[in-house]
């Protein structure tokens, strides 16, 4: 059943092992052999068990619930701009405000537009648009490719998401069993427990409802890197582990950086 649930939902996709990892990638980038063997090594992994297997999860996976993505999330703050630019008192000031706004529009580095895009609309305001923009995630359909991992043997979800949508369907697929929940400042709590056996989730980037555990920026981000515990985490469930990737690359810098 569980192989089942994973076609329907998962397959779709394209699965590729490198080095180790389960990725999930686009079907034009990979032959017929490639996404057979990577299906047939998952679905041994999944029957046999022979290592604890952990998703890594990205925006990607979130996409079926209209939420947006890093680009999205972009353009809407850049929105925001503009119209401060709009409401300026001054054509000096409309002229500052647009200019920035058209300089961040041009950067592609998402972390240093952000930390643009904060210092120019202020905190309160870059906060309250992000908090809005995730907010449907606490009320809406969770994406079904999120039960359709707990209904695998997984042993827990490392996520880059601030929605709340890995916590909303463990409760969903196991009504009442204990999930250990972990954000990014708390990697040293989460090496204790992964060998215990307890189903996980460590939302690496924060969750939507503490404004302060947000990584959106390469200050926080830097930060991230050096919280105690954080690398030898990591290193941890990509040595232990059989890691699948799911709306995320595993050169991506949330996830390599530190490595």
């Amino acid at each position: 059943r569980c192989l089942s649930d994973w076609s329907s939902d998962v397959c779709s996709s394209d699965l590729v092992i490198r080095e180790g990892f389960m990725m999930v990638g686009a079907p034009s980038t990979l032959t017929s052999l490639s996404r057979l063997s990577a299906y047939k090594e998952l679905r041994e992994t999944v029957a046999v068990r022979s290592r604890p297997i952990v998703a890594f999860v990205g925006s990607g996976l979130s996409a079926a619930a209209q939420l947006p993505s890093w680009a999205g999330l972009k353009a809407r703050l850049l929105e925001e701009l503009r119209e401060k630019a709009a409401r300026s008192a001054s054509l000096n000031d409309a002229k500052k405000v647009g200019d920035e706004a058209d300089s961040i529009a041009g950067i592609g580095n998402f972390w240093i537009a952000f930390s643009r895009l904060e210092a120019a609309l202020g905190k309160t305001t870059y906060q309250a648009i992000i908090r809005d923009s995730l907010s449907p995630a606490d009320t809406c359909s969770i994406p079904s490719v999120y039960n359709a991992l707990w209904r695998t043997p997984i042993q827990g979800v490392l996520s880059v998401n601030l929605d709340n949508f890995v916590k909303r369907s463990f409760s969903e697929v196991y009504p009442g069993r204990d999930l250990k929940w972990f954000i990014g400042s708390q990697a040293a709590r989460l090496a204790k427990i992964l060998h215990a056996g307890h189903p996980f989730t460590y939302s690496l980037h924060g969750s939507i409802d503490d404004t302060q555990s947000w990584v959106f920026n390469q200050e926080q981000l830097r930060a991230l890197y050096r919280t105690p515990g954080y690398k030898a985490m990591l290193t941890g469930i990509f040595t232990s582990y059989t890691v699948l990737f799911l709306g995320i690359g595993a050169d991506d810098a949330a996830v390599g950086g530190p490595l």
